[in-house]
Parts: C-alpha cells; structure tokens; sequence
C-alpha cells in the first residue's frame, strides 16, 4: 500500500475514534463539566437534577451537529472543487479539532451549541473525503490494478 493511503487510513481511524467518543460521551460531558451535575447523585437531588438537565441540554448539542452534518454534505463538493480535496479533508478535520478543544476549555452552555456544529463538519468529512481521495489516487492511473 503506497505511504499516501496509509496516511488515509491512519488518519481516518483516529478520526474515528474521537468521533466515536463524542458521540458516546458527550451529553454525559454537558451533564457533568457543563451543568455541574453528579450521574450518582440520589435521586431527586440539586446534583442530579443538574446532571439530567445538562443531558437535555447536550442533546441539542447533538441536534446542532445532525444539521451541521447534513448542510456541509450539501457544500462539501462545492468546497471541494474551490480548495482541493486535501485541503477540505484536512481543513474539515482541523475545524472539529479546534472547536472540541475549545468547548472542553470554555465549559459553557454556548459552546455546546456553537462548537457541536464543528462535530458534524467532521463527521460529514469522514464519510466523503477518504473515500473521495482514494477514488481519485486510483483514477490517477497511480495504481495499476
């Protein structure tokens, strides 16, 4: 496998992983960083409350994402034929990585909603742009088959 396809595939098990983690993680993450509230909390305490609110809370984070996804798939082809497909798949893949880092540093309700968004910029990269990539390393006649 040349060296370039395995940047692709290294690159996008990484990717994966830490979409795979905010996907699992990240209405527990609002619950608890954001909302300050306890899971083990006992039931009906302020801690819990503010847990089970910052759950609700994280899910429109998580709708922030869904309609983010959905409209950078509707321009991700226009992007691509304007800047190349190496600079939106690594530019999409920066975007996420700046706004997850800056919403664990902010910690604040805005930033959940604002930097959710980043999520779905990756998540639409990830099921376009590898595949995208390796379709035109093969159509490049780089490869023979």
């Amino acid at each position: 496998m040349p060296l370039s396809l395995k940047l692709i595939c290294v690159t996008n098990l990484f990717c994966w992983m830490a979409h795979v983690c905010y996907s699992l993680y990240f209405t527990d993450f609002v619950g608890e960083a954001v909302f300050k509230g306890d899971p083990k909390a006992t039931l009906g305490s302020l801690p819990q409350k503010r847990y089970e609110e910052g759950v609700r809370f994280g899910c429109w984070g998580m709708a922030m994402y869904s309609l983010s996804c959905s409209f950078y798939s509707l321009a991700i082809e226009y992007l691509i034929r304007r800047f190349r497909a190496k600079t939106v798949y690594v530019g999409g893949l920066l975007v996420y990585c700046i706004g997850m880092a800056l919403m664990a540093l902010t910690r604040a309700k805005l930033s959940v909603i604002v930097f959710s968004w980043t999520a779905g910029i990756m998540y639409s990269t990830l099921f376009t742009m590898p595949y995208l990539l390796v379709a035109h390393y093969h159509n490049a006649s780089t490869v023979s088959i």
